[in-house]
Protein backbone atom coordinates (compact mmCIF):
# COMPACT_ATOMS: atom_id res chain seq x y z
CA UNK A 1 0.00 0.00 0.00
CA UNK A 2 1.09 3.68 -0.47
CA UNK A 3 1.19 5.62 2.16
CA UNK A 4 1.67 9.61 2.53
CA UNK A 5 2.55 11.71 5.65
CA UNK A 6 -0.32 14.93 6.26
CA UNK A 7 -0.32 18.32 7.23
CA UNK A 8 -3.10 16.97 10.49
CA UNK A 9 -5.63 19.15 12.20
CA UNK A 10 -5.94 19.02 15.83
CA UNK A 11 -7.34 20.36 18.73
CA UNK A 12 -5.14 22.88 20.43
CA UNK A 13 -4.84 21.64 24.55
CA UNK A 14 -4.15 25.38 24.93
CA UNK A 15 -7.88 26.06 24.36
CA UNK A 16 -9.08 23.17 26.20
CA UNK A 17 -9.58 22.20 29.65
CA UNK A 18 -9.93 18.47 29.20
CA UNK A 19 -9.07 17.19 25.45
CA UNK A 20 -11.63 14.20 25.88
CA UNK A 21 -14.57 16.58 26.30
CA UNK A 22 -14.18 17.38 22.47
CA UNK A 23 -13.96 13.65 21.06
CA UNK A 24 -16.45 11.32 20.16
CA UNK A 25 -17.01 7.52 18.80
CA UNK A 26 -17.48 6.71 15.18
CA UNK A 27 -20.93 7.81 13.98
CA UNK A 28 -22.07 4.47 13.64
CA UNK A 29 -22.00 3.69 17.34
CA UNK A 30 -23.46 6.65 18.72
CA UNK A 31 -27.00 6.27 19.75
CA UNK A 32 -29.44 9.52 19.62
CA UNK A 33 -29.39 10.19 22.86
CA UNK A 34 -25.45 9.70 23.00
CA UNK A 35 -25.33 12.60 20.16
CA UNK A 36 -27.57 14.88 22.29
CA UNK A 37 -25.49 14.46 25.19
CA UNK A 38 -21.74 14.75 22.55
CA UNK A 39 -23.32 18.41 22.11
CA UNK A 40 -23.68 19.46 25.54
CA UNK A 41 -20.12 17.82 26.60
CA UNK A 42 -18.39 20.69 24.47
CA UNK A 43 -19.29 23.35 21.80
CA UNK A 44 -16.59 22.52 20.16
CA UNK A 45 -17.20 18.45 20.19
CA UNK A 46 -16.52 16.90 17.05
CA UNK A 47 -19.93 15.16 16.75
CA UNK A 48 -21.01 18.58 15.21
CA UNK A 49 -18.68 17.34 12.09
CA UNK A 50 -19.51 13.71 11.60
CA UNK A 51 -22.92 13.12 13.17
CA UNK A 52 -24.76 16.89 13.06
CA UNK A 53 -28.41 17.41 14.18
CA UNK A 54 -31.07 18.20 11.75
CA UNK A 55 -33.09 21.54 12.21
CA UNK A 56 -36.18 23.27 11.21
CA UNK A 57 -35.55 24.85 8.24
CA UNK A 58 -33.12 22.71 6.89
CA UNK A 59 -32.45 22.73 2.86
CA UNK A 60 -30.10 22.07 0.17
CA UNK A 61 -28.24 25.38 1.05
CA UNK A 62 -28.28 24.84 4.91
CA UNK A 63 -28.17 21.50 6.52
CA UNK A 64 -26.00 19.62 8.57
CA UNK A 65 -23.51 18.64 6.38
CA UNK A 66 -23.35 22.78 5.55
CA UNK A 67 -22.89 23.22 9.13
CA UNK A 68 -20.58 20.48 9.82
CA UNK A 69 -18.34 22.47 6.73
CA UNK A 70 -19.39 26.09 8.93
CA UNK A 71 -17.82 25.01 11.92
CA UNK A 72 -14.76 23.28 10.97
CA UNK A 73 -13.83 26.60 8.56
CA UNK A 74 -14.67 28.08 12.11
CA UNK A 75 -13.22 26.44 14.62
CA UNK A 76 -9.00 26.75 12.30
CA UNK A 77 -9.70 30.44 12.22
CA UNK A 78 -10.36 31.07 15.68
CA UNK A 79 -7.47 28.53 16.12
CA UNK A 80 -9.48 25.92 18.08
CA UNK A 81 -8.11 23.26 15.44
CA UNK A 82 -4.74 23.93 14.40
CA UNK A 83 -3.33 22.23 10.86
CA UNK A 84 0.57 20.80 11.67
CA UNK A 85 2.57 23.18 9.51
CA UNK A 86 4.79 19.94 8.29
CA UNK A 87 3.31 16.85 6.84
CA UNK A 88 3.69 13.82 9.38
CA UNK A 89 2.48 10.68 10.14
CA UNK A 90 1.28 10.15 13.73
CA UNK A 91 1.69 7.33 16.20
CA UNK A 92 -1.26 6.43 18.83
CA UNK A 93 -1.89 4.09 21.38
CA UNK A 94 -5.00 2.91 23.35
CA UNK A 95 -4.35 1.19 27.13
CA UNK A 96 -7.24 -0.36 28.32
CA UNK A 97 -9.35 -2.89 30.21
CA UNK A 98 -11.14 -6.12 28.77
CA UNK A 99 -14.32 -6.71 30.80
CA UNK A 100 -12.64 -9.53 32.64
CA UNK A 101 -10.15 -6.74 34.27
CA UNK A 102 -6.97 -7.76 32.12
CA UNK A 103 -5.11 -4.48 30.79
CA UNK A 104 -3.87 -4.69 26.92
CA UNK A 105 -2.66 -1.37 24.85
CA UNK A 106 -2.95 -1.40 21.43
CA UNK A 107 -0.96 0.53 18.71
CA UNK A 108 -1.69 2.29 15.60
CA UNK A 109 -0.35 4.85 12.79
CA UNK A 110 -2.41 7.04 11.34
CA UNK A 111 -1.30 8.09 7.79
CA UNK A 112 -3.09 8.74 4.22
CA UNK A 113 -3.53 5.56 2.37
CA UNK A 114 -4.15 5.60 -1.72
CA UNK A 115 -7.59 4.72 -2.16
CA UNK A 116 -7.69 1.21 -4.21
CA UNK A 117 -10.15 -0.75 -5.69
CA UNK A 118 -10.87 -4.12 -4.03
CA UNK A 119 -10.19 -6.40 -6.75
CA UNK A 120 -6.49 -5.35 -6.86
CA UNK A 121 -6.44 -6.79 -3.51
CA UNK A 122 -4.18 -4.03 -2.01
CA UNK A 123 -7.38 -2.94 0.96
CA UNK A 124 -9.33 -5.78 1.83
CA UNK A 125 -12.48 -6.12 3.14
CA UNK A 126 -14.21 -7.98 5.15
CA UNK A 127 -17.94 -7.13 5.72
CA UNK A 128 -20.65 -5.97 4.03
CA UNK A 129 -22.01 -2.96 3.79
CA UNK A 130 -25.67 -1.44 3.64
CA UNK A 131 -26.26 1.60 1.11
CA UNK A 132 -27.97 4.08 3.35
CA UNK A 133 -24.75 5.16 5.69
CA UNK A 134 -22.78 5.60 2.20
CA UNK A 135 -25.13 8.45 1.06
CA UNK A 136 -24.80 9.97 4.55
CA UNK A 137 -21.59 9.75 3.97
CA UNK A 138 -20.88 11.04 0.62
CA UNK A 139 -23.20 13.79 1.24
CA UNK A 140 -21.08 15.09 3.91
CA UNK A 141 -17.70 14.16 2.73
CA UNK A 142 -18.38 16.28 -0.58
CA UNK A 143 -20.11 18.68 1.58
CA UNK A 144 -16.97 19.26 4.26
CA UNK A 145 -14.82 18.13 1.79
CA UNK A 146 -11.75 15.90 4.64
CA UNK A 147 -11.35 13.38 6.21
CA UNK A 148 -13.04 13.60 9.58
CA UNK A 149 -11.92 9.99 11.01
CA UNK A 150 -9.70 7.23 10.69
CA UNK A 151 -10.74 4.20 8.96
CA UNK A 152 -9.32 1.53 11.22
CA UNK A 153 -7.06 -1.06 8.86
CA UNK A 154 -4.93 -4.05 9.80
CA UNK A 155 -1.75 -4.98 8.25
CA UNK A 156 1.09 -7.33 8.10
CA UNK A 157 5.01 -7.06 9.32
CA UNK A 158 6.78 -9.92 9.08
CA UNK A 159 10.21 -7.92 9.11
CA UNK A 160 9.55 -6.56 12.76
CA UNK A 161 10.91 -3.29 11.21
CA UNK A 162 8.28 -0.71 11.20
CA UNK A 163 7.51 -2.09 15.15
CA UNK A 164 11.14 -0.84 15.63
CA UNK A 165 10.71 2.17 13.90
CA UNK A 166 7.90 2.75 16.37
CA UNK A 167 9.31 1.51 19.70
CA UNK A 168 11.91 4.26 18.90
CA UNK A 169 9.62 6.96 18.34
CA UNK A 170 7.57 6.05 21.72
CA UNK A 171 10.91 6.52 23.93
CA UNK A 172 10.32 10.81 22.62
CA UNK A 173 7.68 12.70 25.02
CA UNK A 174 4.06 11.91 23.47
CA UNK A 175 2.54 15.11 22.03
CA UNK A 176 -0.76 14.43 23.60
CA UNK A 177 -1.81 12.11 26.47
CA UNK A 178 -5.26 11.94 28.27
CA UNK A 179 -7.80 9.53 29.97
CA UNK A 180 -11.53 9.39 28.94
CA UNK A 181 -14.69 8.48 30.60
CA UNK A 182 -13.55 5.07 30.87
CA UNK A 183 -10.21 5.40 32.12
CA UNK A 184 -8.64 4.69 29.13
CA UNK A 185 -5.09 6.59 28.39
CA UNK A 186 -4.63 7.62 24.92
CA UNK A 187 -1.23 8.99 23.97
CA UNK A 188 -0.25 10.62 20.82
CA UNK A 189 3.50 10.78 18.53
CA UNK A 190 3.81 12.93 15.41
CA UNK A 191 6.89 11.97 13.28
CA UNK A 192 7.86 14.56 10.86
CA UNK A 193 11.34 13.72 10.34
CA UNK A 194 11.75 12.82 6.37
CA UNK A 195 14.23 10.09 6.36
CA UNK A 196 11.66 8.27 8.94
CA UNK A 197 8.91 9.21 7.11
CA UNK A 198 10.75 7.49 4.16
CA UNK A 199 11.72 4.49 5.53
CA UNK A 200 7.94 3.31 7.00
CA UNK A 201 6.62 3.93 3.76
CA UNK A 202 9.13 1.82 1.84
CA UNK A 203 8.81 -0.54 4.71
CA UNK A 204 4.94 -0.50 4.08
CA UNK A 205 5.23 -0.31 0.53
CA UNK A 206 4.58 -4.37 -0.31
CA UNK A 207 2.37 -4.64 2.51
CA UNK A 208 -1.75 -4.71 2.07
CA UNK A 209 -4.25 -3.37 4.51
CA UNK A 210 -7.19 -5.25 5.65
CA UNK A 211 -10.19 -2.84 6.77
CA UNK A 212 -10.55 -3.60 10.24
CA UNK A 213 -13.72 -1.02 10.78
CA UNK A 214 -15.00 1.81 8.31
CA UNK A 215 -15.88 -0.31 5.27
CA UNK A 216 -19.21 1.91 4.42
CA UNK A 217 -16.41 5.53 4.75
CA UNK A 218 -13.81 3.66 2.67
CA UNK A 219 -16.33 2.46 0.02
CA UNK A 220 -18.19 6.59 0.10
CA UNK A 221 -14.11 7.78 -0.56
CA UNK A 222 -13.98 5.58 -3.90
CA UNK A 223 -17.12 6.96 -5.06
CA UNK A 224 -16.05 10.49 -4.29
CA UNK A 225 -12.90 10.08 -5.79
CA UNK A 226 -14.77 8.55 -8.90
CA UNK A 227 -16.71 11.75 -8.89
CA UNK A 228 -13.85 14.05 -8.60
CA UNK A 229 -11.66 12.23 -11.09
CA UNK A 230 -14.65 12.50 -13.42
CA UNK A 231 -14.20 16.84 -12.96
CA UNK A 232 -11.17 16.94 -12.87
CA UNK A 233 -9.76 15.53 -16.12
CA UNK A 234 -5.71 16.60 -15.32
CA UNK A 235 -5.78 14.88 -12.29
CA UNK A 236 -2.06 14.17 -11.36
CA UNK A 237 -2.90 11.28 -8.79
CA UNK A 238 -2.00 13.21 -5.63
CA UNK A 239 -4.55 15.41 -5.03
CA UNK A 240 -6.33 14.32 -2.07
CA UNK A 241 -9.34 13.23 -2.81
CA UNK A 242 -7.23 10.06 -3.74
CA UNK A 243 -6.19 8.97 -0.39
CA UNK A 244 -8.04 8.17 2.54
CA UNK A 245 -6.75 8.58 6.40
CA UNK A 246 -6.34 5.29 8.01
CA UNK A 247 -4.98 4.08 11.43
CA UNK A 248 -3.45 0.99 10.74
CA UNK A 249 -2.20 -1.98 13.35
CA UNK A 250 -0.47 -4.93 12.64
CA UNK A 251 -2.28 -8.09 12.87
CA UNK A 252 -0.13 -9.19 15.49
CA UNK A 253 -0.42 -6.37 17.86
CA UNK A 254 -0.89 -8.14 21.29
CA UNK A 255 -3.56 -5.42 22.19
CA UNK A 256 -5.70 -6.05 18.89
CA UNK A 257 -9.04 -7.41 20.41
CA UNK A 258 -12.59 -8.42 19.04
CA UNK A 259 -15.46 -8.83 21.07
CA UNK A 260 -18.25 -11.31 20.63
CA UNK A 261 -21.45 -9.76 19.08
CA UNK A 262 -24.38 -11.51 20.41
CA UNK A 263 -27.59 -11.17 18.76
CA UNK A 264 -31.11 -10.95 20.29
CA UNK A 265 -34.36 -11.53 18.32
CA UNK A 266 -38.34 -10.28 18.45
CA UNK A 267 -41.27 -10.61 16.04
CA UNK A 268 -41.54 -13.97 16.96
CA UNK A 269 -44.31 -16.40 17.62
CA UNK A 270 -44.65 -17.39 21.41
CA UNK A 271 -45.35 -20.84 20.74
CA UNK A 272 -42.33 -21.30 18.33
CA UNK A 273 -40.13 -19.72 20.54
CA UNK A 274 -41.14 -22.24 23.31
CA UNK A 275 -40.26 -25.10 20.49
CA UNK A 276 -37.00 -23.22 19.55
CA UNK A 277 -34.54 -25.48 21.76
CA UNK A 278 -36.56 -29.02 20.90
CA UNK A 279 -36.30 -27.83 16.94
CA UNK A 280 -32.24 -27.36 17.58
CA UNK A 281 -32.14 -30.62 18.99
CA UNK A 282 -32.11 -32.30 15.79
CA UNK A 283 -28.79 -30.87 14.76
CA UNK A 284 -26.84 -29.57 18.05
CA UNK A 285 -26.32 -30.82 21.50
CA UNK A 286 -28.58 -29.17 24.34
CA UNK A 287 -26.99 -28.89 27.42
CA UNK A 288 -29.45 -26.90 29.77
CA UNK A 289 -28.47 -25.07 32.77
CA UNK A 290 -31.55 -24.33 34.85
CA UNK A 291 -32.27 -21.58 37.49
CA UNK A 292 -33.91 -19.91 39.85
CA UNK A 293 -32.90 -16.98 41.36
CA UNK A 294 -31.07 -14.09 39.52
CA UNK A 295 -28.12 -15.41 42.08
CA UNK A 296 -28.28 -19.13 40.32
CA UNK A 297 -29.22 -17.32 36.73
CA UNK A 298 -25.54 -15.83 37.34
CA UNK A 299 -23.86 -18.64 38.42
CA UNK A 300 -24.93 -20.60 35.17
CA UNK A 301 -23.89 -17.31 32.92
CA UNK A 302 -20.51 -17.66 34.24
CA UNK A 303 -20.73 -21.48 33.98
CA UNK A 304 -21.99 -21.42 30.07
CA UNK A 305 -19.57 -18.82 28.75
CA UNK A 306 -16.67 -20.54 30.60
CA UNK A 307 -17.85 -23.94 28.53
CA UNK A 308 -18.37 -21.71 25.04
CA UNK A 309 -14.74 -20.45 25.68
CA UNK A 310 -12.79 -23.45 26.79
CA UNK A 311 -9.88 -24.43 24.59
CA UNK A 312 -11.10 -26.94 22.13
CA UNK A 313 -14.95 -26.36 22.55
CA UNK A 314 -14.68 -22.47 21.20
CA UNK A 315 -16.02 -23.25 17.56
CA UNK A 316 -19.31 -24.25 16.57
CA UNK A 317 -20.53 -23.32 20.28
CA UNK A 318 -23.36 -20.65 21.43
CA UNK A 319 -25.48 -20.33 23.77
CA UNK A 320 -29.39 -19.76 23.85
CA UNK A 321 -31.85 -17.80 26.21
CA UNK A 322 -35.61 -18.06 25.03
CA UNK A 323 -36.90 -16.40 28.49
CA UNK A 324 -37.65 -19.27 30.97
CA UNK A 325 -35.50 -20.78 33.86
CA UNK A 326 -33.13 -22.01 32.18
CA UNK A 327 -29.84 -21.36 29.34
CA UNK A 328 -28.78 -23.62 27.07
CA UNK A 329 -25.44 -24.38 25.52
CA UNK A 330 -25.89 -25.93 21.91
CA UNK A 331 -23.13 -27.16 20.16
CA UNK A 332 -23.98 -27.82 16.25
CA UNK A 333 -23.13 -31.36 15.55
CA UNK A 334 -24.37 -31.43 11.92
CA UNK A 335 -22.19 -31.01 8.86
CA UNK A 336 -21.70 -27.55 7.17
CA UNK A 337 -23.97 -26.28 4.18
CA UNK A 338 -21.91 -25.87 0.87
CA UNK A 339 -19.72 -22.69 0.66
CA UNK A 340 -21.85 -20.02 -1.17
CA UNK A 341 -19.11 -17.33 -1.51
CA UNK A 342 -16.83 -16.84 -4.61
CA UNK A 343 -14.55 -19.85 -4.82
CA UNK A 344 -10.83 -18.82 -4.87
CA UNK A 345 -7.41 -20.12 -4.18
CA UNK A 346 -7.59 -19.88 -0.31
CA UNK A 347 -11.65 -20.80 -0.15
CA UNK A 348 -10.19 -24.20 1.70
CA UNK A 349 -8.43 -22.32 4.57
CA UNK A 350 -11.36 -20.40 5.22
CA UNK A 351 -13.02 -22.11 8.38
CA UNK A 352 -16.98 -21.28 8.51
CA UNK A 353 -17.82 -18.39 10.79
CA UNK A 354 -19.57 -19.28 14.00
CA UNK A 355 -21.95 -16.46 13.24
CA UNK A 356 -22.51 -17.51 9.26
CA UNK A 357 -23.36 -20.73 11.09
CA UNK A 358 -25.67 -19.38 13.67
CA UNK A 359 -27.83 -17.17 10.78
CA UNK A 360 -27.28 -19.59 7.62
CA UNK A 361 -28.00 -22.56 8.92
CA UNK A 362 -29.48 -22.66 12.70
CA UNK A 363 -31.69 -19.67 12.42
CA UNK A 364 -32.82 -19.89 8.52
CA UNK A 365 -32.41 -23.40 7.72
CA UNK A 366 -32.66 -25.29 10.94
CA UNK A 367 -35.22 -22.69 12.57
CA UNK A 368 -37.18 -21.06 9.22
CA UNK A 369 -36.29 -17.39 10.91
CA UNK A 370 -35.91 -14.59 8.42
CA UNK A 371 -34.24 -12.51 9.81
CA UNK A 372 -35.02 -8.80 9.28
CA UNK A 373 -32.65 -5.47 10.38
CA UNK A 374 -36.45 -4.49 12.84
CA UNK A 375 -36.32 -7.85 14.24
CA UNK A 376 -32.77 -8.31 15.40
CA UNK A 377 -30.36 -6.10 17.82
CA UNK A 378 -26.58 -6.98 18.59
CA UNK A 379 -24.72 -6.05 21.92
CA UNK A 380 -21.16 -7.24 22.80
CA UNK A 381 -22.24 -7.96 26.62
CA UNK A 382 -23.88 -11.05 27.19
CA UNK A 383 -25.46 -9.92 30.31
CA UNK A 384 -27.13 -7.08 28.33
CA UNK A 385 -28.39 -9.87 26.07
CA UNK A 386 -30.20 -12.27 28.77
CA UNK A 387 -31.74 -9.00 30.15
CA UNK A 388 -33.65 -7.86 27.49
CA UNK A 389 -35.01 -11.46 27.04
CA UNK A 390 -35.67 -11.52 31.02
CA UNK A 391 -37.50 -8.39 30.45
CA UNK A 392 -39.45 -9.19 27.40
CA UNK A 393 -37.90 -6.30 24.83
CA UNK A 394 -36.89 -9.37 23.18
CA UNK A 395 -37.67 -13.26 23.13
CA UNK A 396 -34.31 -14.85 22.05
CA UNK A 397 -30.96 -14.74 23.01
CA UNK A 398 -28.02 -15.87 21.05
CA UNK A 399 -24.70 -15.99 22.73
CA UNK A 400 -21.48 -16.16 20.43
CA UNK A 401 -17.52 -16.07 20.83
CA UNK A 402 -15.84 -13.40 19.22
CA UNK A 403 -14.54 -14.05 15.54
CA UNK A 404 -10.72 -14.99 15.77
CA UNK A 405 -8.33 -12.07 14.01
CA UNK A 406 -7.11 -15.04 11.62
CA UNK A 407 -10.49 -16.11 10.70
CA UNK A 408 -10.99 -12.32 9.29
CA UNK A 409 -7.58 -12.38 7.67
CA UNK A 410 -8.47 -15.86 5.85
CA UNK A 411 -11.99 -14.50 4.46
CA UNK A 412 -10.70 -11.25 3.39
CA UNK A 413 -8.12 -13.06 1.33
CA UNK A 414 -10.10 -15.13 0.02
CA UNK A 415 -12.50 -12.77 -1.36
CA UNK A 416 -15.03 -13.20 0.79
CA UNK A 417 -16.90 -11.32 3.25
CA UNK A 418 -18.86 -12.07 6.26
CA UNK A 419 -22.17 -11.15 7.83
CA UNK A 420 -22.65 -7.23 9.22
CA UNK A 421 -21.76 -7.57 12.60
CA UNK A 422 -19.48 -10.29 12.69
CA UNK A 423 -16.69 -8.86 14.46
CA UNK A 424 -16.15 -5.65 16.89
CA UNK A 425 -13.03 -4.36 17.43
CA UNK A 426 -12.37 -2.82 20.72
CA UNK A 427 -11.82 -0.08 21.88
CA UNK A 428 -13.35 1.78 19.18
CA UNK A 429 -11.17 4.89 17.48
CA UNK A 430 -11.63 8.25 19.23
CA UNK A 431 -12.55 10.59 16.56
CA UNK A 432 -10.82 14.25 16.44
CA UNK A 433 -7.53 13.10 17.72
CA UNK A 434 -6.32 13.95 13.81
CA UNK A 435 -8.12 15.20 11.08
CA UNK A 436 -7.15 16.54 7.68
CA UNK A 437 -8.07 18.61 5.17
CA UNK A 438 -6.30 19.63 2.05
CA UNK A 439 -7.51 22.03 -0.67
CA UNK A 440 -7.13 24.77 -2.48
CA UNK A 441 -3.13 25.77 -2.82
CA UNK A 442 -2.67 22.64 -0.59
CA UNK A 443 -4.90 19.94 -3.04
CA UNK A 444 -1.66 18.04 -3.25
CA UNK A 445 -0.30 15.83 -0.84
CA UNK A 446 2.67 13.41 -0.57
Amino acid sequence: MELRPFRGILYDPACLDDVFAVLAPPYDVISLQERDSYYQRHPHNVVRLIYGKDEAGDSAVENRYTRAAHYLQTWLREGVLRRDSTPAMYLCTEEYALPDGSQRERQGLIALCRLEPYERGIVLPHEETSPVPKRMLFDLRSTVEANLSQIFGLYADDTGKLQEMLETQRQQAARLSFRDQDRMLHRVWSMSEPSLLAEIRQVMANSWALIADGHHRYETALAYQQMRRQATPHATGDEWFNFVMMYLTDIHDPGLTILPTHRVLQGLAPAFVQQIPARLADTCEMEALPFHTPAEREAQRQRLMQEMRRPGACSRVFGLYTGENRLWLVTYRGSLMAPQAPTGEHLEACPELDVSLLHDVLLEQVLGIDVREETIAFTQDDVAALDLVARQEYQVAFLLNPTRVEQVVQHAMASKRMPRKSTYFYPKLLTGIVMHKEVGDEDHVG
